[in-house]
């Protein structure tokens, strides 16, 4: 199935299908997952190690010199509604 555009009325649910579109319009989407759970007073402070060690590749292959990290977890409020 090809990428869906924006503006249509529709949703992408499988991975693949939203890196192929993320890539589409220049967004490099990756998803990290520890390798055993993470207390929920500990996990800002896991993302900003884990961001910190991933981030100078990512700048390096994409030519940025930031990066935007969006951070989601299973008992996040609202998740479901999204």
């Amino acid at each position: 199935m090809a990428p869906s555009h924006p503006g249509e009325d529709n949703s992408l649910t499988e991975k693949e299908e939203i890196c192929a579109y993320l890539g589409t319009i220049g967004i490099t989407y990756e998803q990290w997952t520890p390798a055993h759970e993470i207390p929920k007073a500990r996990r800002q402070q896991v993302l900003a190690t884990m961001l910190w060690r991933k981030s100078d590749r990512l700048k390096s292959e994409g030519g940025y010199v930031a990066a935007d990290v969006e951070s989601c977890a299973c008992d996040h409020a609202g998740l479901d509604a999204c």
